[in-house]
């Protein structure tokens, strides 16, 4: 039997382990780093540019709607002048009251008295809504006395235009419909009475619910269900102030797919709209709520006017029409557009004194002023940009290594330089090891050692 020393070179490579573990955990962990990176790195950033001048962005549409659709005085005339028994006269002008007062409402209508006044309104060649609401709704030219563009005085009907929302019969300024040629109109000024400034003399059936509701949209967005909605009252000064913003894209954004980029550009074939020629996350809506209207009730809303070739929807489908407007997007997929213009409004109001009225508003009139303008001389415009690009990340992956590891290419050469010199070593100390024999007589403790015990070295083993 024969007893060893134990190998130094054993400790050494129990160290070498111990490394080796932590330069694959050191690896694996920039290894995940570097996926997470990849991952993201098409992430979006928004910078803010240098402020830009005022006419970078243009001047937002303005829709103005009369809070009373229809006009009791009109409804009376106009109904007055149609053919018909006595009996289909009352019930259409009853239907009328009722539609045009609550047609932008879910309510349960006559079905027998409203198919009477739609054969009434047929054989007067009035089956359209749009026909109808332009005999017994105020009109653009009447609405508005007095009209101020940056200061100077503008005819009213050369800065608005009939249209047509949920609320009724409307009219709008900067607002450019599909296939129309109007450019939009851009402003240099900034500040109070500067751009739109109006006296508006709604007409109204009950003074305590009268005055006008406005709209500040985008100038190619319809105005239907917008949130920029307000409603101004009767005798009352009011002021909007508009901060103007625009969200652009870099190149390196566009060339990006879908996937990556999450939201589509203007021009994107493969989110081509029905109607319209640019894309847009609104117009989407509207044109998939089209399609939904249309397959329920085989017309369309008469103020979706970007769509001309189907049937417009007459006062009998007006029930089907208003039960469909009051469901959800949900079944509409319409991402964000990359790029766009927005509006923030802060409305500021006040009472009417009559004392300080301007001498051409007479003061026997139920008036309200509007002043819609910019709030500065500058305007925002944001960058979406890409965080990094594909080859920026492919060059920094040594940089990513180096960093977490501190280590590089040279760093590696002298890991396996060390491991050789630890093998050598390793070899060199086997040769060098003393195996010592030693030969075992049995003894008698109690006469050599008496009482004491007998301790090994705990280097040593016994080898037979």
């Amino acid at each position: 039997m024969s007893i060893i020393r134990q190998s130094d070179g054993i400790r050494q490579l129990k160290f070498i382990d111990k490394k080796i573990i932590e330069m694959q955990f050191g690896i694996e962990f920039a290894q995940n780093l570097f996926v997470g990176i990849l991952d993201c790195c098409f992430s979006k950033l928004c910078r803010m540019l240098p402020s830009a001048a005022p006419n970078t962005i243009p001047f937002p549409a303005v829709t103005i709607c009369d809070k009373n659709p229809i006009i009791q005085e009109n409804i009376d005339l106009f109904v007055s002048r149609l053919d018909g028994s006595e009996h289909d006269l009352l019930l259409t002008k009853n239907v009328l009251y009722v539609v045009f007062l609550n047609y932008d409402k879910t309510v349960k209508y006559n079905v027998s008295e409203v198919d009477v006044a739609q054969r009434v309104l047929k054989e007067n060649d009035y089956a359209e809504i749009r026909r109808i609401l332009n005999r017994i709704s105020q009109n653009c030219e009447d609405l508005f006395v007095r009209c101020l563009w940056n200061k100077k005085l503008v005819d009213c009907n050369l800065l608005f235009e009939e249209s047509y929302s949920d609320s009724g019969r409307c009219c709008s300024f900067n607002y450019i419909k599909q296939g129309s040629k109007k450019t939009p109109i851009y402003t240099l000024h900034s500040g109070l009475f500067s751009g739109l400034q109006l006296w508006i003399n709604p007409q109204h059936n009950n003074k305590l619910i009268a005055g006008v509701g406005v709209i500040v949209h985008n100038i190619n967005d319809l105005p239907y269900m917008l949130k920029n909605r307000k409603v101004i009252s009767l005798e009352s000064l009011n002021y909007f102030h508009i901060d103007a913003q625009r969200k652009i894209c870099s190149r390196y954004v566009k060339n990006l797919p879908f996937s990556q980029r999450q939201c589509i550009t203007a021009d994107e074939d493969e989110y081509k709209l029905e109607h319209f020629e640019m894309y847009s996350d609104w117009r989407c809506f509207i044109s998939c709520k089209a399609r939904e209207i249309y397959q329920k009730c085989h017309c369309i809303p008469h103020y979706f006017d970007f769509v001309t070739d189907k049937p417009s929807c007459n006062i009998a489908q007006i029930e089907c029409m208003s039960h469909s407007m009051k469901d959800q997007f949900s079944s509409c997929d319409c991402p964000i557009q990359c790029e766009e213009d927005s509006y923030k409004i802060m409305l500021s109001s006040t009472k009417i004194v009559p004392d300080y009225m301007p001498q051409f508003v007479n003061k026997t009139q139920n008036l309200l002023y509007l002043n819609i303008f910019f709030s500065e001389n500058k305007q925002t415009i944001w960058l979406r940009d890409t965080i990094t690009t594909s080859i920026y990340l492919v060059s920094s992956f040594g940089g990513i290594y180096s960093l977490f590891l501190g280590c590089s290419v040279i760093s590696f050469i002298e890991i396996l330089y060390y491991i050789s010199k630890v093998q050598n070593q390793k070899e060199i100390n086997k040769e060098k090891t003393k195996t010592l024999f030693i030969n075992i007589k049995p003894l008698n403790i109690s006469q050599d050692f008496g009482t004491k015990k007998i301790i090994f070295h705990p280097h040593w083993e016994f080898i037979n």
